[in-house]
């Protein structure tokens, strides 16, 4: 599911965050970190399944405390 991207007042809002993309059958295959719009960057990777969800798991975080997660 392709959401739309996330507007600057959103993103500023979240710092960095993590973020998880899931197939649709629920398995995970990239956990990552990230600040404004990476959470969307992936798009469009061949070596990515065509459609999965991007999940933002935990916003407001330091760079420091998003590498620990």
């Amino acid at each position: 599911m392709l959401t739309a991207p996330m507007t600057p007042d959103v993103t500023a809002q979240l710092g960095f965050y993590v973020y998880r993309l899931v197939t649709a059958t629920g398995h995970t295959f990239y956990v990552g970190k990230g600040t404004g719009s990476r959470v969307h960057e992936h798009r469009g990777r061949t070596d990515f399944p065509a459609r999965y969800e991007e999940r933002i798991v935990q916003w407001g975080l330091t760079e420091a405390d998003a590498l620990r997660l």
